[in-house]
């Protein structure tokens, strides 16, 4: 039968274990009568449990555990809770939250939350300009519409004048004689074809 290894070398690789597994170890036989480790188990499965949830993006779970360690995983879990409400502000276009705690993460996070807000403000801008630009192309595309309805009946007038008398409103002799050529040619080709 091989021999346990002496209980010092036993707790250490049990801590090794629950520091660097996945899976959580169990409190291995010949450490249960250690005393106190009972209850240091349970506080380290706690532990984990907390960061696998942190891991998850879970912050709502109430951690009951104490001790420092504890203590700052619930400073941490206070300052993520807001962090994470400001973000669902700023999904929503609210762009006056701020942090002040957490050091280096405030400074990042306000400075996106100016850069997202400058963004948007620009975005409205131009947006502001190119609906003024818009009506400014629709006024000048009815104007030229209306200026081409003009030409078309300035056209129409000046083709009328030119083909008729304008004391008797008849054809004009030029047209008169364009439209008989166009008359006699017709009737020519109609008595070919007959």
């Amino acid at each position: 039968m091989a021999e346990a290894p002496p209980p010092c070398i036993a707790l250490v690789e049990y801590v090794h274990n629950m520091l660097h597994t996945a899976a959580a170890p169990a409190l291995p036989a010949e450490l249960t009568d250690v005393e106190g480790l009972g209850g240091v188990h349970e506080y380290l499965l706690g532990l984990r449990q907390v960061l696998d949830n942190f891991a998850k993006g879970d912050l709502s779970g109430d951690i009951r555990l104490r001790g420092v360690l504890a203590g700052r995983l619930k400073a941490l879990q206070a300052n993520l809770r807001p962090i994470t409400w400001q973000i669902q502000e700023l999904a929503g276009g609210g762009f006056t939250p701020r942090v002040d705690f957490m050091g280096e993460f405030t400074q990042a996070f306000n400075n996106m939350v100016k850069q997202l807000d400058y963004a948007l403000t620009a975005l409205h801008q131009k947006e502001s300009e190119l609906v003024s630009i818009t009506r400014e192309l629709q006024q000048e595309v009815e104007k030229r519409g209306a200026a081409l309805s003009a030409l078309k009946k300035s056209e129409e007038n000046f083709r009328y004048l030119a083909e008729h008398d304008h004391l008797t409103n008849l054809l004009n002799r030029r047209s008169f004689l364009a439209q008989a050529e166009v008359e006699l040619a017709r009737n020519t080709i109609m008595d070919h074809a007959t």
